[in-house]
């Protein structure tokens, strides 16, 4: 219970820098273990730190627009992610995410979709071929 409350203290503030309406991420212990993180529709424009135990992560309906490479690197409890109702812009900025998604299809509760540019509106992130992305530097 202890390590519940000090992960939940540290979610509050490590949140604080995502640019969020003032309404922290609400995090759960999940019972036999595990932490759900619930950041949904707080109008993230980036994700915040989250503790590496998170096995479920909820931050649909933001204003996500890409994912910073390395992200969900070291989250490998991962079992649950909703992402979707973002305005991700795939660019050559979604890379990490579409390559983070490819394979990690299992834990996606819903493929999010790509806001722009015009050519690939409403299409999946994981829908981009590696040729669209043939033209950005690494």
């Amino acid at each position: 219970m202890l390590c519940s409350l000090i992960l939940a203290v540290f979610l509050v503030w490590a949140t604080s820098s995502a640019h969020t309406t003032g309404r922290p991420c609400l995090c759960s212990a999940l019972l036999p273990e595990g932490l759900q993180v619930n950041c949904s529709s707080l109008d993230l424009v980036e994700l915040p730190t989250l503790p590496s135990d998170t096995t479920e992560l909820h931050v649909q309906d933001n204003r996500l627009t890409s994912v910073s490479p390395g992200h969900f690197d070291r989250l490998v409890a991962l079992k649950k992610v909703s992402l979707s109702g973002n305005p991700f812009h795939c660019d050559c900025r979604i890379q990490y995410l579409r390559i983070w998604l490819l394979r990690n299809r299992a834990v996606v509760l819903k493929e999010p979709t790509c806001a722009g540019p015009d050519s690939v509106v409403q299409k999946a992130t994981t829908e981009l071929s590696d040729e669209y992305f043939s033209s950005c530097l690494y």
